[in-house]
């Protein structure tokens, strides 16, 4: 079966030529191509032990992602850019198998 990413990446040029600002189009643009290739490894079943991969005392726990809190607060535009991204993303967390034990051992679902 075959599968091809299907989410548009744009460059920061073009992002801010749509109308984005420079912080606005920036954060888009990394925060867009980091889902790409997070979902991409997951898809072919190529994840490694890179920044990727949550290891606790020695056991694959789930999947780690920096967000940063340190950013602006960005507008509905900006949330409704990446939302084709987060459903590439969601998707291809739902057929990785490590996912079922994303969270934490302390953690609340």
């Amino acid at each position: 079966q075959s599968w091809e990413y299907s989410a548009d990446l744009s460059s920061v040029v073009d992002l801010v030529y749509d109308g984005y600002t420079d912080d606005e189009a920036e954060y888009l643009a990394e925060t867009a191509e980091e889902l790409e290739h997070m979902t991409t490894s997951m898809r072919r079943g190529e994840w490694s032990l890179g920044s990727h991969l949550h290891e606790m005392n020695g056991n694959l726990k789930g999947i780690y992602m920096e967000m940063s809190d340190s950013d602006p607060p960005f507008s509905y535009a900006v949330n409704n850019e990446l939302l084709p991204h987060w459903k590439e993303f969601v998707a291809a967390l739902k057929q990785f198998t490590p996912a079922i034990n994303l969270l934490p051992d302390n953690c609340e679902s």
